[in-house]
């Protein structure tokens, strides 16, 4: 769990927190491992054997791996990722990529990473066109939030709130780094903010949390002759609990039901919502209070019995238990203090 102490408002935290989890009762213990990163954004290696952070500083940046050697954390390397403020890492492991979004910087990084997985060189810089299809967007700062694998792919997608526009690219590794094409670039209504993407493999739809307009779009990947593009089947409001307008910030799906899970700032609240058509149709479900303030992210647990809200303004993560398939989530009765706490993820 990283908890930074700067670049985010009112951060007091105090580095990488780690712990476990009691599946059965949500309950949750954790202890700080590693203070000396500003993190903000988390991602797990595989088998447990360590993780990759973002430090999130308003100039600046750095990706930083670690490896647990007899439940120790060790660094591995460091390196800057080219642009200010990254907010979001999605890392490729197989092909040896990691990609980061700059909200400030207006570019999303690719960097390479060594067998170790130490960062050891950006490789590509991606950025949003000024226009597409004859639409111009050049007044608008392009603020990319988050990139998305495609699985079996080697392409990315990539969420611009400030452009209001999601983007398709394709990534190949080359002898010199690594080539960045963009495939596809689908401008969103005006004002819609979008921020995080969960891909269902499966029905290859992408669901886009919208910040600006609280809702979700559905977008469809569809195969166009030999290239793929995306598609928009619809954008569905969501209140919320209705308390304050919703500003949403994860979205992710349920690892084995049709369901899909988005977090509501300012509401303070978890949307469910269940994926009703082979188009991605989604039906809300439910809404519970995250019992925190300003729901940052969560994660689900592997096993889908579990999530956890990472609560940044009132300094506590809070396990919820998730029932009848995913459709039901109920208070554990469990929360863990964790000072600003920005993102949660489990050891693989």
């Amino acid at each position: 769990m990283p908890s930074p102490w700067t670049g985010t408002p009112d951060a007091h935290g105090s580095g990488i927190s780690s712990g476990s989890v009691d599946i059965e009762t949500g309950e949750m213990e954790a202890e700080p491992i590693a203070a000396a990163v500003n993190p903000s954004f988390v991602v797990p290696r595989a088998e447990g054997r360590g993780f990759w952070v973002i430090t999130e500083p308003e100039q600046g940046g750095e990706v930083v791996s670690f490896e647990l050697v007899d439940r120790r954390v060790q660094e591995v390397g460091r390196l800057r990722t080219g642009a200010d403020a990254p907010c979001h890492l999605a890392v490729d492991a197989e092909r040896g990529l990691a990609y980061v979004s700059h909200y400030h910087g207006g570019a999303v990084a690719v960097l390479a990473l060594a067998r170790d997985g130490a960062p050891s060189a950006g490789v590509a810089m991606m950025r949003a066109p000024q226009a597409w299809d004859g639409v111009d967007r050049a007044a608008l700062r392009s603020r990319p939030h988050a990139a998305a694998l495609v699985p079996g792919t080697e392409e990315v997608l990539v969420a611009d709130c400030g452009r209001d526009v999601l983007l398709l690219y394709r990534v190949r590794a080359t002898v010199e780094g690594a080539t960045a094409e963009l495939l596809d670039a689908l401008l969103l209504p005006p004002g819609t903010g979008p921020r995080h993407v969960a891909f269902h493999a499966e029905l290859q739809v992408a669901f886009v949390s919208n910040q600006n307009d609280a809702g979700v779009s559905v977008v469809r990947r569809v195969i166009d002759g030999d290239r793929p593009r995306l598609e928009l089947t619809g954008i569905l409001p969501v209140r919320g609990l209705g308390r304050q307008t919703a500003i949403p910030s994860e979205i992710a799906l349920h690892p084995t039901e049709p369901v899909l899970y988005m977090a509501n700032r300012a509401d303070d609240s978890l949307s469910v919502l269940e994926i009703v058509s082979e188009t991605g149709a989604l039906v809300e479900r439910s809404t519970v209070d995250v019992l925190g303030r300003n729901p940052r992210h969560f994660a689900v647990h592997p096993d889908g019995g579990l999530v956890l809200v990472a609560n940044q303004d009132s300094d506590d993560v809070v396990s919820f238990r998730l029932e009848d398939r995913g459709r039901t989530v109920s208070w554990t009765g469990h929360r863990l203090a964790v000072d600003t706490p920005t993102c949660v993820a489990y050891r693989r």
